[in-house]
């Protein structure tokens, strides 16, 4: 009796930490960076959690809607194939992007343009706006390089961006006059 206990106390502790681990904390990261972990491998491993969390709540409530039901063996195959299609979709991109970590695309955008985007009230994000030869591009950054950018800003500045390809996270940015 007592050691089924522990056994119970101790899968209580531990999922404890797997939820402070990948829900709490990246949470909490991403309320609290308010322009900040948006470039480089941070900020690829902090849209890559933003993703894990989502998929994680909807398994959550998949689960407890068939704790709840005794429906039929259908609805849960439906329900596994859901799952997946959600799966596939939420981490396709960061997956994708494992091979561009240490290697990003590189694009040199011309007329460029800065926009702070304080819709919400805890989050304020800083984007770079500017076209290269063939279309319009925007991407996300870090609070200083925006900053950077604004310093060095007239009518012949070029941004340099290093960036991954599909979820379209900075690696690195260089201004140029």
């Amino acid at each position: 009796m007592k050691n089924n206990k522990k056994v119970k106390l101790y899968f209580i502790l531990f999922c404890i930490s797997l939820t402070a681990f990948f829900i709490i904390i990246p949470l909490l990261l991403f309320l609290l960076s308010n322009g900040y972990l948006e470039e480089g491998i941070i900020g690829f491993i902090k849209f890559t959690l933003i993703r894990i969390i989502c998929l994680i709540i909807v398994i959550l409530l998949i689960i407890r809607f068939f704790q709840k039901t005794k429906k039929a063996k259908y609805l849960k195959i439906i329900a596994i194939i859901i799952i997946c299609l959600i799966t596939f979709f939420l981490l396709k991109a960061p997956i994708l992007d494992i091979k561009y970590l240490f290697n990003p695309q590189k694009i040199t955008l011309n007329n460029i343009s800065f926009e702070i985007d304080d819709v919400f009230e805890n989050s304020t994000f800083y984007e770079i706006n500017g076209e290269n030869k063939e279309k319009q591009y925007t991407f996300r950054l870090n609070k200083a390089s925006l900053q950077n950018g604004k310093k060095a800003q007239n009518k012949n500045i070029k941004a340099i961006i290093y960036y991954l390809p599909n979820t379209k996270v900075v690696i690195k940015i260089y201004y140029v006059v």
